[in-house]
């Protein structure tokens, strides 16, 4: 399926807002999800509708695509014709012609030689007074006592352990931001640390950070493609967690609270730590649990919902 020009695809002007993306995106889901439509393709479709969701929805990575692909606004036509002159105000009228300025006249020979004279005075004046005010040159010289200047100790550049113990004390103390700077310069000394990426990235996504998260988990996975599933799993959720989240409240509204409760179970396995995250997901599924007659798992998630 051709997915190349996203605002085709949700059916949606270049121009268009993000309650028109969204209501689109809405639509085209109704009728194209695996749990709805009968189409042999149709869960390939609705990935490639949640791709588009996903990079239209978010402003930065709509403006980087509009930028990759020349997508511009059209360039709003001027009222007026083409090669017409403007005209002048109304109040306009010419005044009379002002006649040419006069060349200027040479000098007179004797205001020449007055000038030259007082010139001459002034250069006499000044050469008197330097004359006068320079001080005599004593006869005993003059001891010049040198300043030495001592030299300061050279700071001892701190390596990465050093940043990186630094940043797990202030964090331990819950100065997270000052902790990931620490762990900042660690990574500026050694940015192959893919164990440290993972901390950043699990810190910045129970902060509620998920942009950021995300790109700690990419330079973890790019430094070490062996990097366990756990962390693949975060990574993939949070990358779709809008289009996951407004996926369940379509398939809520459509009664289809089974589908919904898969999707519910497909985002708490990535184990993530933001506790509104969590609180929204477990209320969520509480609900389901209760309309499809499953008290007994729904009673039990809302003591695990009490503990958050």
């Amino acid at each position: 399926m051709k997915t190349d020009d996203l605002y085709s695809l949700l059916g949606v002007r270049p121009d268009a807002p993000p309650e028109a993306i969204r209501n689109a995106y809405r639509k085209l889901a109704r009728t194209n999800h695996p749990d709805v439509s009968r189409i042999p393709d149709a869960e390939e479709r609705m990935k490639a509708i949640n791709r588009a969701y996903t990079i239209l929805s978010d402003p930065e990575k709509r403006r980087q695509y509009d930028r990759d692909h020349n997508i511009r606004e059209p360039i709003p036509v001027s009222r007026e014709t083409k090669g017409t002159p403007a005209r002048p105000p109304a109040d306009f009228s010419p005044g009379p012609k002002q006649a040419p300025p006069k060349p200027a006249q040479p000098l007179a020979k004797s205001h020449w030689m007055a000038y030259t004279a007082g010139l001459c005075a002034l250069l006499l004046i000044l050469v008197f007074v330097g004359v006068w005010i320079t001080p005599p040159i004593p006869d005993e010289p003059q001891v010049i006592h040198t300043v030495v200047a001592t030299s300061q100790p050279t700071p001892v550049q701190k390596t990465f352990d050093d940043w990186r113990t630094e940043g797990d004390m202030l964090i331990a103390q819950h100065r997270t931001w000052e902790g990931l700077a620490a762990y900042d310069r660690a990574l500026k000394i050694r940015p192959n640390a893919s164990e440290l990426w993972i901390v950043e990235g699990d810190l910045y996504e129970m902060m509620g950070y998920f942009e950021k998260a995300i790109t700690c988990y990419d330079h973890a996975l790019k430094t070490d493609p062996q990097t366990s599933v756990k962390v693949h799993k975060k990574w993939a959720v949070l990358k779709d967690i809008t289009p996951l989240m407004d996926l369940t409240d379509l398939l809520i509204d459509q009664e289809n609270y089974t589908g919904a409760i898969a999707v519910y179970d497909n985002i708490l396995a990535a184990e993530l730590q933001n506790k509104n995250l969590q609180k929204r997901i477990l209320s969520a599924k509480i609900y389901a649990l209760q309309k499809t007659g499953r008290s007994d798992e729904a009673v039990h998630l809302s003591k695990a919902l009490e503990l958050l």
